[in-house]
């Protein structure tokens, strides 16, 4: 598991590799990852990730990185 965070939003890393967001993204950068949705109170999956399995997040104060267990 892993956990990174800015001040307005928070991504999580399971253990079998699927990222989870939650925050608020009032500038609308994308850090959600979640598209055109731009709040969200509670953990919800990537779907964008899906078909990848997530080694490492990252996040500064306006983008996130996921990089892939094959690098």
């Amino acid at each position: 598991m892993d956990i990174c965070c800015n001040d307005f939003a928070v991504h999580f890393l399971s253990d079998d590799g699927m990222v989870y967001s939650m925050g608020k993204d009032s500038k609308k950068y994308g850090i959600l990852g979640q598209g055109s949705t731009y709040e969200i109170n509670q953990p919800t999956p990537n779907n964008s990730l899906i078909d990848f399995r997530i080694s490492k997040i990252s996040m500064g104060l306006s983008h996130c990185c996921a990089l892939t267990s094959g690098g």
